[in-house]
């Protein structure tokens, strides 16, 4: 535990700083939106496709080598990232923009509880998945289940990346979240293995358009000088999320057994629709920070 508290601790959000660059290089170009949504796709399908490979490897091959894929993975991607010195945004004044922080920035604070709540239901499902085809005989099935919740993330994240949208984020994250929290009930109904594979496909259909939302109002409404800062908040908010479903779910296994554990992921799923709501209330009295930094530029 100690070990993986310091990998955890000493990690850098590379998905934040990811994103932060894209939305430099592409700050008031249409291509911004497509950047984002595919970095959203990515995301969705390294979560999932990386456990797989993990457990392949370590079942397969030998139990460490799981570990050294993730390591040979983590040092290459932050090398590779360090090299690019071009692409990372301008430092800002901090006597212009005072010290502060994102958490100022509107709806934020609310887009955490919203992405929290989204971590803890995916991390369920997928432990809840698991537990429920290895209950009923079916174990292998899992990673079928799984990758076709990746595949179906993946589809709609790029259809979505695809379509210009002319509606503001907020809009889109509250139509969205819905969606999500009704493919995650679903789930909870199945009433046997084969029944999880459209199931996965549904919920996966839904995943990145809400996270690419997401992401987008915050791109949209922190100020430029705290950008990075607002997108480690989120993602951090999201792994918060995760942890919180993968120490529930297994509880909540043994005690009530799977479906129930499919069931408490709809409970947090439906938080997520119930945030996404309010975040969404709170963004429409909001004024964008692009367009202030667009008017002072202009103006």
């Amino acid at each position: 535990m100690l070990f993986s508290a310091l990998s955890g601790g000493t990690m850098p959000a590379i998905g934040s700083l990811v994103r932060a660059r894209w939305s430099h290089l592409l700050h008031g170009s249409p291509l911004l939106h497509a950047a984002l949504a595919f970095e959203s796709v990515v995301d969705e399908v390294i979560l999932v496709a990386g456990p797989i490979a993990v457990a392949v490897l370590v079942t397969g091959v030998d139990p460490m080598a799981g570990l050294v894929l993730a390591l040979v993975c983590t040092v290459a991607g932050q090398t590779a990232l360090a090299l690019q010195p071009g692409t990372e945004p301008p430092v800002a004044d901090a006597g212009r923009h005072g010290r502060g922080t994102a958490l100022t920035a509107p709806g934020l604070p609310l887009l955490m509880v919203t992405f929290i709540a989204a971590g803890t239901a995916g991390s369920i499902i997928d432990l809840g998945v698991v537990a429920f085809t290895e209950e009923h005989g079916a174990k292998a099935a899992s990673g079928w289940v799984l990758g076709l919740l990746a595949l179906g993330s993946a589809v709609a994240g790029l259809w979505y990346d695809a379509r210009p949208w002319s509606s503001p984020p907020e809009r889109r994250l509250a139509a969205t979240l819905p969606l999500f929290t009704g493919g995650t009930l679903v789930f909870a109904v199945a009433p046997g293995v084969a029944f999880l594979f459209p199931a996965a496909v549904l919920l996966g259909l839904t995943m990145a358009p809400a996270l690419i939302a997401g992401f987008s109002a915050v791109e949209r409404y922190v100020p430029r000088h705290r950008l990075t800062e607002g997108m480690a908040l989120v993602t951090t908010s999201m792994g918060i999320g995760i942890s919180i479903g993968s120490a529930t779910a297994g509880k909540v296994v043994d005690l009530w057994g799977p479906r129930a554990a499919l069931g408490w992921a709809g409970c947090w799923a439906a938080a997520t629709a119930l945030a996404g709501l309010m975040t969404a209330r709170r963004l429409r009295r909001a004024t964008p920070a692009a367009g202030e930094r667009e008017h002072a530029r202009t103006g």
